[in-house]
């Protein structure tokens, strides 16, 4: 839906999985590269950005992944300052995905002789957090030309700094929290209750993801633990651009490592 933004996700049990599958899809039989030396595993955390207004339950866990790390000789970074402003990535975020979203989709339809229009497509949305961004399309334009490419200078200097912020602390990687809050129950609308008031769903869950996308940086998202009510909790590494197979090989110690620790809780069961 957006050529700029949007990028094959692989999910599978484990990272040299992910590693086999982006060989495949990239069409780069590449040797990894040698594994991080004790001095090249460090990375940072965002404090002010990624790692506020967190769910209890997802600090709780998140917090016990960075002790086990630290246990495993990781350096954990703290950067105190804001990386960005929230509100303004997340505006880059939804902008240019969406003066790109109506092209990209006739394309697609056209060259899959498909009997379906755009408008057909965005009426049949089933999301409804989905559903609220996207139907305002039907009416026309929603990002005219000059905020588009006004989002994209932006996105650019935001990646700049954040790059800027990794190489100065000499890290690896950032570390997040993947999502803010755990999985919301199914069925749950276009907004869901945070501190007993409703906020968006999709900006909700999206708040850590967005900025390796709008940066065009590779993500990679590990297991961290559970809560309480035994749900998933996971850590997100963003690494700089033309870094994948190095932050696969981040990942997989990371893995290797938090799983060799007692990670909190365990798994919901039906």
């Amino acid at each position: 839906m957006s050529p700029t933004r949007d990028t094959v996700g692989v999910m599978a049990r484990d990272v040299d999985d992910i590693k086999v599958l982006d060989a495949v899809l990239s069409g780069h039989v590449l040797p990894s590269a040698p594994p991080p030396s004790p001095a090249q595993r460090v990375l940072v955390l965002p404090r002010a950005t990624t790692w506020t207004d967190l769910d209890p339950e997802v600090a709780r866990v998140v917090e016990g992944a960075c002790d086990a790390l630290r246990a495993a000789g990781w350096s954990l970074r703290d950067f105190p300052e804001p990386l960005y402003d929230t509100a303004e990535l997340l505006d880059v975020a939804t902008s240019v995905p969406l003066a790109e979203t109506r092209a990209a989709v006739e394309d697609y339809l056209r060259g899959h002789d498909s009997p379906h229009t755009f408008d057909t497509v965005i009426e049949g949305l089933a999301s409804p957090d989905v559903r609220a961004i996207l139907m305002p399309l039907l009416d026309g334009p929603a990002i005219t030309p000059d905020l588009y490419h006004s989002a994209l200078r932006t996105g650019a200097r935001m990646a700049s700094r954040a790059l800027s912020a990794l190489e100065s602390a000499g890290a690896a990687a950032f570390l997040s929290p993947t999502t803010i809050t755990a999985a919301p129950p199914l069925g749950t609308g276009w907004s869901m209750l945070r501190a007993g008031r409703p906020v968006p769903v999709f900006s909700t869950y999206i708040r850590n993801t967005a900025p390796s996308a709008v940066w065009g940086w590779p993500s990679l998202t590990l297991p961290a633990g559970y809560t309480s009510r035994g749900w998933p909790v996971g850590i997100l590494l963003d690494a700089p651009p033309r870094h994948d197979r190095r932050l696969l090989d981040l990942g997989r110690l990371c893995a290797r490592d938090l799983s060799m620790a007692s990670l909190p809780g365990s798994p919901c069961t039906p």
